[in-house]
C-alpha cells in the first residue's frame, strides 16, 4: 500500500471516529423531529422522527463507503483482471513492477473518491444538526461546496483521471517495448 493511500485511509478513519463521537454526543440534544432531506434550493423539505437509524445512517453509510472503496482498491491490486478499461491489454503486458505502480494509482483514486463521499455525508449531517438546533434553515455553504466538489470531482475528475491513467499505461508500454 502506498503512503498516499495509507494516509488517506488513516485520515478518513480518524475523521469517521471523530464524526461518530460527535454524532453520539449530539443525539440526546436533538429535537423529536429532524430534517431528512434538503431540496434543490437547499431548503429542508423532508422531516422524520429522531431515531438511532435516522440520525446515524449518514455516519454509518460514510463508514460503509470507506470500507467498500478500500476493499475494492485492495481487490484491484490483488486481482487486476477485475478492472476493465481501454488500455487493459497494454497494462497487463507490462512488467509486474510497472503494473503494480499503475494499479496503485487506481487504488489511490478509489480511496480518494471514498474519502470525498464520506466528507460530503459528514457536511450534510452537520447541516441536519444545525437545522435541528435552529441555527439555520437549509444547506450551508460548507455542504453546498462539499456537494459541488464531490459531484464535480466525480463528473469531471474521473474522465480526466482515466485519460491521464490511459496515457501513463501507453507511455509505460512504449517504454517497455524499447
Amino acid at each position: 500500500m502506498s503512503n498516499a493511500r495509507r494516509m488517506r485511509i488513516l485520515l478518513t478513519v480518524a475523521f469517521l471516529l471523530v464524526w461518530m463521537v460527535l454524532a453520539v454526543s449530539a443525539y440526546d440534544r436533538l429535537p423529536a423531529i429532524i430534517a431528512t432531506h434538503f431540496g434543490g434550493s437547499g431548503r429542508v423539505d423532508g422531516f422524520t422522527r429522531r431515531s438511532v437509524g435516522s440520525w446515524f445512517h449518514l455516519p454509518v453509510f460514510g463508514a460503509v463507503l470507506t470500507v467498500v472503496f478500500s476493499v475494492t482498491a485492495q481487490l484491484i491490486l490483488a486481482k487486476p483482471s477485475l478492472w476493465n478499461f481501454e488500455g487493459k491489454p497494454q497494462l497487463l503486458s507490462l512488467p509486474a513492477a510497472s503494473q503494480r505502480l499503475l494499479f496503485e494509482d487506481i487504488a489511490v483514486w478509489l480511496t480518494a473518491v471514498g474519502s470525498s463521499m464520506t466528507l460530503l455525508f459528514a457536511a450534510i449531517c452537520y447541516d441536519v444538526w444545525r437545522v435541528a438546533m435552529h441555527n439555520q434553515h437549509g444547506l450551508s455553504i460548507v455542504s453546498g461546496s462539499a456537494i459541488a466538489l464531490s459531484l464535480g470531482g466525480l463528473a469531471f475528475g474521473t474522465p480526466l483521471w482515466m485519460m491521464r491513467f490511459n496515457r501513463r499505461v501507453i507511455d509505460a508500454a512504449t517504454k517497455a517495448a524499447r
